[in-house]
């Protein structure tokens, strides 16, 4: 709390007081009338001031005190992904206003992909509105784009009016910082289906494409190898590795040297093991790839193979999915394979988790919550939201689905605990500790161990929310903020941002966001505010 400085101030006895010790009842009047003794006086102003020097000394060590305590705190999670820079009494804006149409454009193309070098900086690459595929780095703190450099020429049928296609690209995790990006080439109308289906009516598909592998510091090109078009990748250590489906149905999954391109090895299946199209399009059956520790997830379409660095089998899980059905797969909390599968035409679905031994388990709900900070705590926990529960039955303690959480145990394939009738599809995990933001508003604090609950934080009267899903939540390791956006409750709602303590919950602060902010995503290590039909990135706070 912030202090008036001491000021040297004289104080003087009023006529007839005591100068100090015991008073004299016999003394004469006229010695009381003399005034004060001036060396009685000084001796006073200066243990006055020594005084307020020491209570000044004191405060200011107890301030260092409690801000070594919130350097120590931050310290201890700015590294965990997620994780915002330090936020104040309120969120400000970063970007400078000269800053801000370019930076917006470039977080909106390297945040579709979310990448960063290891100093937490941004890369990514889109075409832009000229139909040139570009890569860049983009400081989310600053807004300056930090360099930029076209991977092709342009594509005729890529130039749009606003916003382009952002272009698939990972970066290496360790040692040299590497931006790998597949760019489509040679564009030419989708042929049409006979369902007239409208997600690929009127789109566009590659006839060629290219690897680059860009130094994500310097943008110096490390390796540019031709591709399949309808190909996928990811990165696995030094490794490149490509999937592609042929005509057939067979798939093939290769690993090339990143920096040489050399092929290190390359697995082809029999015909039929990749999925059909659905819609006509050849991508439809590309196989989809993930990393698992240090080993590869290939999804074909009969089953899920784990492959080890050097190409061999590990292990086979067979899918049981419809020719129609949606089936999709990604890697929850870093180390849990998750499977989804979605009916035509039906909003519920169900998720399967993969065990240690390779056989899938289904789940009792169907819907991961999104983790927006997850720092490894009780890594066997899969936290699952029932609102769409395969069963529907409303149960929260058996399979078949429920309307509330479920803190599913992947080891001992059950339920550790449950949080009956408050569905929540965000949260964060930390220290132990699960911050849930339900879709009724409310930010509550639980034991990611057993589920106690440590604290919760109600809407107020004035801020009412719909249910449909739940608002954003989003930490600095010291506070937590609930990130309400402007939703189906009303268009005259405004966006605002609330402060709560993280350790009891206690209400810090609330602010309304900027006018032409909708809502706000937290990215990186700052929170990127959106605007408009297309969620055009307008401005980032911290």
């Amino acid at each position: 709390m912030a202090r008036d400085p001491m000021v040297e101030v004289e104080l003087v006895a009023a006529p007839g007081s005591p100068s100090g010790g015991t008073a004299d009842v016999a003394a004469p009047v006229a010695a009381a009338a003399a005034g004060p003794d001036p060396a009685r006086a000084r001796r006073r102003r200066r243990l006055l001031v020594a005084g307020a020097a020491t209570v000044v000394a004191g405060l200011v060590a107890t301030q260092a005190v409690l801000d070594a305590r919130e350097r120590a705190a931050y310290a201890r999670v700015a590294d965990v992904p997620g994780v915002l820079l330090p936020v104040g009494d309120a969120l400000e804006p970063l970007w400078p206003a000269d800053r801000v149409v370019a930076a917006g454009e470039w977080a909106t193309t390297t945040w579709n992909s979310p990448l960063t070098r290891s100093d937490g900086v941004a890369l990514g690459a889109a075409f832009g509105d000229d139909g040139v595929p570009r890569a860049g780095a983009f400081d989310g703190t600053t807004g300056e784009v930090l360099w930029s450099v076209p991977l092709a020429g342009a594509e005729p049928l890529q130039v749009h009016d606003s916003g382009g296609w952002w272009i698939h690209c990972e970066v290496t995790t360790g040692g040299r910082d590497l931006l790998a990006c597949l760019v489509p080439l040679r564009h030419v109308p989708a042929e049409p289906v006979e369902d007239d289906d409208p997600a690929v009516t009127g789109s566009v598909v590659a006839t060629a494409a290219e690897l680059v592998v860009l130094d994500a510091h310097t943008h110096a090109e490390v390796l540019r190898v031709e591709m399949e078009p309808a190909a996928t990748f990811t990165l696995l250590g030094d490794l490149v590795v490509t999937a592609r489906a042929a005509h057939d149905l067979s798939t093939t999954v290769a690993a090339r040297d990143l920096l040489t391109g050399a092929e290190e090895w390359s697995r082809t299946t029999s015909p039929g093991t990749a999925r059909a199209p659905r819609h006509g399009d050849p991508r439809e059956s590309t196989p989809r790839l993930a990393t698992l520790g240090d080993t590869l997830l290939v999804q074909h379409g009969t089953s899920v193979e784990r492959l080890a660095a050097d190409g061999t089998l590990v292990s086979t899980a067979p899918v049981d999915v419809g020719e129609q059905d949606l089936a999709f797969f990604y890697v929850a909390r870093e180390r849990l394979p998750v499977l989804q599968v979605y009916a035509p035409g039906s909003g519920s679905g169900r998720a399967l988790v993969l065990d240690p031994d390779g056989a899938w388990v289904e789940l009792p709900d169907s819907e991961p919550v999104r983790l927006t900070v997850d720092d490894g705590s009780e890594p066997d926990l899969l936290l699952l939201s029932g609102r769409d529960g395969p069963g529907g039955t409303g149960e929260p303690d058996g399979i078949g689905g429920s309307s509330g959480l479920v803190a599913w145990d992947v080891r001992e394939e059950e339920i550790r605990w449950s949080l009956p009738s408050e569905p929540a599809d965000a949260a964060l995990v930390l220290d132990g500790t699960v911050y849930l933001s339900t879709t009724q508003g409310t930010l509550v604090a639980l034991d990611l161990e057993d589920g106690t609950e440590l604290w919760r934080a109600e809407p107020g009267p004035d801020e009412p929310w719909p249910g449909d899903y739940s608002p954003g939540v989003a930490t600095d390791g010291r506070i937590l903020l609930l990130l309400r956006d402007r939703n189906a409750a009303g268009a005259a709602q405004v966006p605002t941002a609330t402060a709560f303590a993280i350790g009891d919950g206690r209400r810090l602060w609330s602010q309304a966001l900027p006018d032409g902010i909708d809502w706000t995503t937290s990215a990186g290590r700052v929170l990127l505010g959106r605007g408009g039909d297309e969620g055009l990135v307008r401005q980032a706070f911290g």
